[in-house]
């Protein structure tokens, strides 16, 4: 039997989201999957591996290791083969998600991801995949705006984001809204917009990617349908809408 799994050892986003994605291929190829954990306390919340047999089960000279340092997404747009994160195969490693406590609110919680900091870097400058995983200032304030004149009930807000953003410089209409900077732990914030009524990820960032793929209520990307292929396909979901589907809340 010919085996397949996924490592790697970037930001947390991407190792989840290797994970589906190999789970997904093995599955169209007729390949067995096994799985490689990833940190604590990841892998006791996400329980990838719940339906797969562990790496240390199988003869590893049978095992073919997805492992490309490339976080850019390219290695899976050269194969061609984009995940239905709809499909039966994700939604039955989905179901094995054992989130911590979250608070619960009676207001709609809606999460956004603002990906800055290594964006900015000068040698990303031409980079387009990296690039592609930026919120501007502008598409802030214009999720500010819809959120506004779309959404009629109470709402509160979160951004997360791994930058500096000053909230006073945006036009907030006063939708409470709080910014959790780079010191929140990474599971929280991605807890938090797994969690959230509505989510906005940051472009086709891992990190808000994967909250977007376990979101059970309504994903808003903004460029859903103006990005350029084949970054377009990175996020086959049934949830994720245009932000014209505010309209219909």
């Amino acid at each position: 039997m010919t085996y397949i799994t996924a490592t790697g050892s970037d930001r947390i986003g991407m190792q989840i989201y290797r994970r589906l994605w190999t789970g997904c291929f093995a599955a169209a190829e007729g390949i067995q999957y096994v799985h490689t954990p990833i940190g604590e306390p990841y892998e006791s919340v996400f329980n990838l591996g719940r339906n797969y047999p562990n790496i240390s089960d199988v003869d590893p000279n049978k095992v073919t290791i997805f492992n490309e340092k490339q976080t850019n997404f390219q290695p899976i747009v050269r194969r061609g083969f984009f995940a239905d994160f709809s499909g039966e195969v994700v939604s039955s490693i989905l179901k094995n998600y054992d989130p911590q406590a979250t608070p619960v609110h009676n207001k709609t919680t809606i999460a956004i991801h603002v990906r800055r900091d290594d964006i900015l870097a000068p040698e990303y400058a031409k980079s387009q995949p990296v690039l592609l995983r930026h919120t501007t200032d502008q598409q802030l304030q214009t999720i500010f705006d819809n959120i506004h004149s779309l959404i009629k009930t109470p709402c509160i807000t979160s951004i997360h984001t791994d930058g500096e953003i000053q909230i006073s410089n945006f036009n907030t209409h006063g939708i409470p809204t709080t910014v959790y900077g780079r010191d929140t732990p990474a599971l929280m914030a991605m807890q938090d917009m797994i969690a959230a009524d509505i989510l906005f990820p940051s472009g086709i960032s891992g990190f808000s990617g994967v909250a977007g793929i376990y979101n059970k209520n309504l994903v808003i990307d903004l460029e859903l349908n103006e990005r350029p292929l084949p970054y377009s396909k990175l996020y086959l979901q049934k949830n994720r809408k245009t932000i014209q589907a505010l309209c219909q809340l």
